[in-house]
């Protein structure tokens, strides 16, 4: 929520909805409007962000699986976080039910670096494996030219 009193030029930012103190005549609260993901995704928050995930089962390419994602108007999802790769692990793990899985995930490597498509070094954070020309599993995230080949070998 985002809060904002104009008489003192005082603005808050809060988690709590029901905080005392944004009381009175002057506040005025903007509580952010949340789109539900679009059909057939799962949602998750990782505050302040609403991540949308999808499974797609099917051998693709890398830039199949990219190009899939866009005509969703979604990407490949960025493993840039621990609480995104335990997003993402939640996720997938009843999609693997204790089999190796592999899914495609952004990134490409340059150089000697791995990148996210926005130019973004990777961390190490998501085990990335490279392997040949298709995956088996496609995921999708509402979370972005020719990357190399990237994916994730999932066990849970």
């Amino acid at each position: 929520m985002i809060s904002h009193d104009e008489s003192t030029s005082t603005c808050m930012c809060c988690n709590d909805i029901t905080g005392s103190d944004i009381t009175g005549p002057n506040w005025k609260s903007y509580v952010p409007r949340r789109l539900p993901c679009a059909d057939g995704y799962a949602t998750y928050y990782l505050m302040p962000y609403q991540i949308c995930l999808k499974y797609f089962p099917g051998p693709v390419s890398y830039s199949t699986a990219q190009a899939n994602c866009h005509a969703q108007d979604a990407d490949l999802i960025k493993v840039d976080s621990q609480e995104k790769y335990d997003i993402f692990k939640d996720y997938h793990g009843p999609i693997a039910k204790n089999v190796a899985i592999e899914v495609w995930v952004q990134g490409e490597k340059v150089g000697d670096q791995w990148q996210f498509d926005d130019g973004t070094p990777m961390p190490n954070i998501c085990p990335i494996n490279i392997w040949g020309e298709n995956a088996d599993q496609v995921c999708c995230a509402g979370d972005l030219p020719l990357p190399n080949l990237t994916m994730l070998d999932f066990v849970h």
